[in-house]
C-alpha cells in the first residue's frame, strides 16, 4: 500500500488507477465550474463576491485554533479544500456539498441568488468542517472506492456525523465573527431560522451535546472534556464501533444505545426520534433566537465571549 499526499493529507491509495480516478473527479468538478462561469456570468460574479466577503486567512486560523484546543495539530487538517470552491448542479435541494473525492466544496448554482453573506458563511463553514476532517481514501473489499470524512465512514452514523459537524461549524462561525468584529447575535438569529426549516440538525446537535455531557458526568470529567475528545475523533478517523467508544456509550447509557443510535439519520421518522429521546432522556436543544447566552453556553463559549464582550446579553 502506497502513501500519497492528496489534498494536504496523507491518505491511503491502494491502486495507482484509483489515484487517477480521484484526479479525474476533481477535474470534472472544476470543468463544470468553468462552464457555469461562461454560461451564467452574473451568478458567477455574485459567487465570487460572496467568497471575497470571507476573510479566508482568518477563517483558517480559527479552524487551526479551534482544533488545537482539542489536541489536533494543524498538520492533521485538510487545508487544500479551502482553495477549491466551485459552482455546480447539486441534487436533492442541497445548497452546498463537500465533494470528498474531488476534495472541493461545491455550491448549487440554482441557490446562489437566494444566499446572502451570513448564509454563505454558515454553508461554507459546515462543509469546511467535513473537508478539514477528511482522513483517508480507501478501498472496500469489493473494489468500491470511498473517502472517510470525520465520522461519516458509513451512513449508519449519519446523525452523529452531522451533529458533530454542525456544532463544530457553529463554534467556528461564532469565533470567526468575533475575531472579525461582526455581531454574533445576527448569526444566532439566522441559525435559529435555519433550524426551523431543517429541524433535524437541531436534533442531531442536541444528541451530540447530550452524549458529551452525559459522558463527562458518568466519568467524573470536567465539563467539555468529552466534546474535545469527540472533535479529536473526527480528525483522527475514529468510529462509533471502535471498542473503546462503543463500550463507553453502552456504559453511559445502556446496552442497546449504540445499536439504536446508529439508525438515527435523515430517514428517521418523527415518531422514531421522539421515542429515542424519551427512552434515553435526551435533553432537547432550544434554538430560540432570543437566547444568545444560552446558545453560547451550549457551545461552551459563553465565558470566553463574556470576557471579550462583557455586555453580551439575551436579546
Amino acid at each position: 500500500m502506497s502513501i500519497e499526499k492528496i489534498g494536504g493529507r496523507s491518505v491511503r491509495v491502494i491502486q495507482p488507477e484509483n489515484k487517477a480516478s480521484i484526479e479525474q473527479d476533481r477535474n470534472t468538478v472544476i470543468t463544470e465550474h468553468k462552464e457555469i462561469e461562461k454560461l451564467l456570468p452574473t451568478v458567477s460574479e455574485k459567487f465570487d463576491a460572496l467568497i471575497e466577503g470571507v476573510d479566508m486567512e482568518t477563517l483558517w486560523r480559527v479552524f487551526v485554533e479551534h482544533a488545537h484546543k482539542s489536541g489536533v495539530s494543524e498538520e492533521m487538517l485538510n487545508k487544500d479544500a479551502f482553495t477549491t470552491l466551485c459552482l455546480g448542479k447539486l441534487r436533492d435541494r442541497e445548497k452546498a456539498h463537500y465533494a470528498t473525492r474531488a476534495n472541493a466544496v461545491v455550491f448549487d448554482v440554482g441557490a446562489i441568488d437566494d444566499i446572502d453573506a451570513i448564509d454563505f458563511l454558515l454553508l461554507l463553514v459546515h462543509e469546511m468542517v467535513h473537508a478539514t476532517a477528511r482522513v483517508d481514501i480507501f478501498e472496500w473489499s469489493d473494489g468500491v472506492m470511498g473517502v472517510q470524512a470525520g465520522y461519516a465512514i458509513s451512513s449508519f452514523s449519519h446523525g452523529f456525523n452531522e451533529g458533530v459537524t454542525e456544532r463544530l461549524a457553529q463554534e467556528v462561525c461564532a469565533a470567526y465573527m468575533q475575531q472579525t468584529g461582526q455581531d454574533i447575535a445576527v448569526l444566532k438569529e439566522r441559525i435559529s431560522k435555519m433550524h426551523e426549516r431543517q429541524f433535524l440538525y437541531s436534533i442531531f446537535m442536541s444528541h451530540v451535546g447530550e452524549i458529551a455531557r452525559r459522558i463527562d458526568e458518568y466519568a467524573g470529567l470536567q465539563s467539555g472534556t468529552a466534546w474535545k475528545a469527540i472533535i479529536r475523533g473526527a480528525y483522527s478517523g475514529d468510529l462509533l464501533r471502535d471498542p473503546e467508544i462503543s463500550d463507553l456509550l453502552r456504559e453511559t447509557f445502556s446496552e442497546d444505545f449504540l445499536e439504536r443510535y446508529e439508525r438515527i439519520g435523515y430517514e428517521s421518522t418523527s415518531e422514531e426520534l421522539v421515542t429515542f429521546d424519551m427512552d434515553y432522556d435526551m435533553r432537547p436543544l432550544h434554538m430560540d433566537a432570543r437566547a444568545l447566552d444560552d446558545w453560547l453556553a451550549y457551545l461552551g463559549l459563553l465565558e470566553e465571549y463574556e470576557k471579550e464582550t462583557p455586555r453580551i446579553t439575551s436579546t
